[in-house]
């Protein structure tokens, strides 16, 4: 009888750290979440980025030709 209760104590302290650890694991899953949502966020900021730049490039090249053609 006396082994049964010091088990029970010890099984539910081991019931509650591995309560705390799914909570950690969750937290951290969470936490991964963000981190993939900030990289996919910085990735259509490249893209965009990038997009703004190739912009700029067919304006000039507009801007170029434009001033070939007022030099002819």
């Amino acid at each position: 009888m006396a082994l049964i209760s010091v088990d029970i104590p010890l099984i539910s302290a081991d019931m509650a750290l591995n309560r705390a650890e799914m909570a950690l694991n969750s937290a951290d899953m969470a936490l991964n979440s963000a981190d993939m949502a900030l990289i996919s966020a910085d990735i259509a900021l490249i893209s965009a980025d990038m997009a703004l730049n190739s912009a700029d490039m067919a304006l000039n090249s507009a801007d170029i030709a434009l001033l070939v053609l007022t030099w002819l």
